[in-house]
């Protein structure tokens, strides 16, 4: 029977673990309140894909509490670093504005270090 996949019993219960985790990861994903770290992110992602860099506007409209020695004197973020803010701001771009837009792209990075872990440890 050449051609046919043939699975193993853990690597059923595997993916069916992936795969309930998916589903409870991604529903109601807007559901409850973002913290203080996804505002500030998604503010930044948002600045983002209109400036092309995370700056914030210098007359305080912001609703985060953002310390001044956080930015430069032009408003650049320079807090940490912007890979989280640009993964969002792509997010934003292509679904939307939304809560669910900036926490999806980390859902997946956390499913698919899922599947990483699991790889890694048939390999031992």
């Amino acid at each position: 029977m050449s051609g046919v996949w043939r699975f193993s019993q853990g690597s059923i219960v595997a993916a069916a673990a992936l795969l309930l985790t998916g589903l409870l990861l991604l529903t109601r994903l807007e559901d409850f309140p973002g913290w203080p770290d996804e505002y500030e992110t998604c503010l930044l992602a948002r600045r983002i894909t209109q400036t092309g860099l995370p700056r914030l506007p210098l007359d305080g409209s912001w609703h985060v509490p953002i310390v001044s020695h956080w930015l430069t004197e032009g408003g650049v973020w320079i807090w940490t670093p912007w890979l989280d803010e640009y993964v969002a701001a792509a997010s934003f771009m292509v679904f939307g504005d939304h809560l669910w837009a900036a926490r999806l792209p980390f859902v997946c990075f956390g499913l698919a270090s899922a599947v990483f872990v699991y790889r890694l440890a048939k390999r031992t």
